[in-house]
């Protein structure tokens, strides 16, 4: 799962047919990109990346 630190940054381009792309790019340049299909559970916006899942609680239908 990408860790935040300070001055991390992620990207994240959803879409309709259920697929993201996701960038964390950390503060000294470097940059790790993840792909794949989300789904949601409840209140929830879950990335399956690899051996792990990030999760975004969806507050509403403009905020994660």
């Amino acid at each position: 799962m990408p860790r935040l630190g300070g001055h991390d940054t992620l990207h994240l381009d959803l879409w309709p047919d259920q697929a993201f792309h996701l960038v964390r790019t950390t503060g000294d340049g470097a940059s790790e990109a993840f792909a794949g299909r989300w789904h949601a559970d409840g209140r929830n916006l879950l990335l399956p990346l690899g051996d792990e899942t990030f999760t975004l609680e969806v507050r509403n239908a403009d905020r994660l």
